[in-house]
């Protein structure tokens, strides 16, 4: 099966999460949006960012990077196999539209993505219209969560499918 991009209708509300922070891993001694550590999340963010541009009822995209910060630090982004030829996707002259990018502080991306997620939904919902969600960050192979910003000191924030809901309230 050929991979495809999902269905965009002009309906479509496209809402999309980059988790990776930028903290450094003491493992690596290397920072985690580094392009030969997750920058590859980074990479597939700013790819579908750049393909889904202009498509759709409504887009936002969240993420805790500045990308002005990520191109003086790393460069560029590529997407692709590693052992074939390669497409940019984030460097200086190709940059993300900034009327739909959303970047929040490392602990700040959760809370302001899901205060989006939940209001878009309902106004998605009470249309009857499609809700298209790409989260790009680590999951967690014992409860299904997903890890989400964070800070060097914290660590990511885990999140479950309750967070999601719209009736989710904070205990």
């Amino acid at each position: 099966m050929e991979p495809s991009l999902p269905d965009v209708s002009p309906k479509t509300h496209i809402i999309r999460l980059c988790g990776v922070s930028d903290f450094n891993d003491p493992e690596t001694g290397r920072n985690a949006a580094d392009p030969s550590e997750d920058g590859w999340m980074v990479s597939d963010f700013y790819l579908f960012q750049y393909l889904l541009d202009g498509t759709g009822a409504s887009q936002a995209w969240f993420t805790c990077h500045d990308p002005e910060a990520l191109i003086a630090r790393y460069g560029e982004y590529l997407h692709g196999n590693c052992y074939r030829e390669r497409k940019v996707v984030l460097d200086m002259y190709q940059r993300p539209n900034p009327a739909t990018l959303r970047v929040e502080s490392p602990d700040g991306l959760l809370p302001s993505f899901l205060s989006y997620f939940r209001t878009e939904c309902a106004v998605a919902s009470e249309a009857k219209e499609p809700v298209l969600l790409c989260v790009f960050c680590h999951g967690e192979a014992r409860t299904y969560g997903l890890e989400i910003g964070g800070t060097e000191e914290e660590g990511p924030i885990p999140v479950d499918r309750g967070d999601f809901q719209s009736d989710h309230r904070e205990q």
